[in-house]
Order: structure tokens, then C-alpha cells, then sequence
């Protein structure tokens, strides 16, 4: 369930940091979205319609205060090794007790806004291997609504860090297929600042060329589905202990 979902404080210099845009989400409000909110007008009583104002507004109105309300924040999430090495359990961190308290109101609304949460807030994963895990974790009409993911590491092994001992390639662990309404990723690789073959990828943390990994990233999400934007992202750190910071 989304009840854990939270919103973080955050800086909105850093771009794995920023909330997507309302400015682009207001224009991408999907016909089945718009359809969705609309049937709703036809299947309730006139009189019923009449004693809700907000009920009354119209179905595109209705679909931005949706918006508004549960979306445009970046959730936390929190991965760790559970029963084995192949094994991940995930949480949201800093749980809000009402976040949802809107889908609660009443039938009609939880059945227009149920999506919104997953269709215009971005989740932020510090583990590539734990991804499976997270979405695993939602119905499907919730996993296939997710359309912005951001993946942080601290250091460029498989392009985020490993939880288990045993590495696996990205495609590996990306979990494409799973979201198919996914049309932004975000990758920021934490690098040390104070370390000259960290920056250029070569220090023993490291893959041997980190731009080749990227290059094979973008060609395997471009393969997997063109309409995914995929953004790469290098950050330097002074210390480790910054690095490992969600």
C-alpha cells in the first residue's frame, strides 16, 4: 500500500532532488485519466453530484486538484538485504500519517485519485537490485501508473551499489518490463572529489570505464522503450560518509 508515502525536505538545487513538474504534468493528463474522472459524472445521482462542490467542478478541473494535492514530491525509499543475498525488503522513509487522508474521503474520489500519487511523484532508490522489490510490493494497475524513477549510488560498480554479494548486470535489475508507464530515469553516480581516479572512474570502487556503462545504460532503456527520458548524472563528494546519504 502508498500509506507510508512521505515527502522528504529537500533542496531543490540538486535535480535528482526535484519534484516533477506541474508545468509538464498538467499537460500531460492522459485521456484515460481525463475518460476515467469524466464516467464517474454519469454513474453518480444529479442530487449527490449537488451536495459536493468539488464533485461538481469539472472532470479536467477535478484532475488537477488531484494533481495538486498528491503529486509533484519526491518519495525516499529505503532498501536492505532481507533472507539471503537475493532477497531485498523496501520502505518509504519518514512516514506522513495523511498523506492520502483525500483518497479517503469518499468512493468516487478514491476511485478517481487512486493513481495519481504513483502517476506524478518520482521515487527515489538507492538500490538497483531493491527495485524489483519496491514495485513487487504494489497491484499491478499501481506498478504499470510509476512514471518517474531516480536510482542513486555512491559509487559506479553496475552503475548503482550492490546490496548482495552476487553482481548482476543492469538489465538485470532495472525492471522495465514491470513499468510500462515509466517515462523518466534518473541515475546520479556519487564519486569522491578528493579521489583523481574516482572522477575518472578507475579507482578500485569503480568499473573500469564509467562512460561505458552509461553509453550501454542509454542503449538498453532506448531499446527497452523510446519514450523513456533517461538522465545520467556524475556528483562529487568530499567523504564516503556524504556519498552514502539518500
Amino acid at each position: 500500500m502508498l500509506t507510508s508515502l512521505v515527502a522528504r525536505p529537500t533542496h531543490r538545487t540538486p535535480w535528482h532532488l526535484e519534484p516533477p513538474s506541474f508545468a509538464v504534468a498538467s499537460q500531460c493528463l492522459t485521456r484515460t485519466a481525463k475518460s476515467r474522472v469524466a464516467a464517474f459524472d454519469k454513474t453518480l445521482p444529479r442530487g449527490q453530484v449537488k451536495e459536493s462542490s468539488l464533485l461538481c467542478l469539472p472532470a479536467e478541473l477535478r484532475s488537477l486538484v488531484w494533481m495538486h494535492t498528491l503529486g509533484g514530491m519526491v518519495f525516499e525509499v529505503h532498501c536492505w538485504v532481507s533472507y539471503g543475498v537475493n532477497s531485498f525488503a523496501t520502505r518509504i522513509l519518514n512516514r506522513q500519517k495523511n498523506f492520502l487522508s483525500l483518497l479517503r474521503t469518499c468512493r468516487r474520489i478514491h476511485a478517481e485519485a487512486r493513481l495519481i500519487p504513483f502517476m506524478f511523484n518520482a521515487f527515489r532508490i538507492k538500490s538497483e537490485q531493491g527495485l524489483h522489490a519496491f514495485v513487487d510490493t504494489f497491484e499491478a494497475a499501481k506498478r504499470e501508473a510509476i512514471a518517474e524513477i531516480h536510482l542513486v549510488t555512491w559509487r559506479a560498480v553496475h552503475m548503482v551499489e550492490r546490496l548482495s554479494d552476487i553482481p548482476q548486470p543492469v538489465p538485470d535489475n532495472l525492471a522495465l518490463a514491470q513499468l510500462p508507464g515509466l517515462r523518466k530515469l534518473c541515475v546520479d553516480v556519487r564519486i569522491k572529489s578528493n579521489c583523481r581516479d574516482c572522477k575518472r572512474g578507475r579507482c578500485d570502487r569503480c568499473d573500469p570505464e564509467l562512460g561505458l556503462l552509461e553509453k550501454h545504460l542509454m542503449e538498453y532503456v532506448e531499446k527497452g522503450d523510446e519514450r523513456i527520458e533517461l538522465v545520467l548524472k556524475r556528483t562529487c563528494y568530499a567523504s564516503v560518509a556524504a556519498l552514502q546519504v539518500l
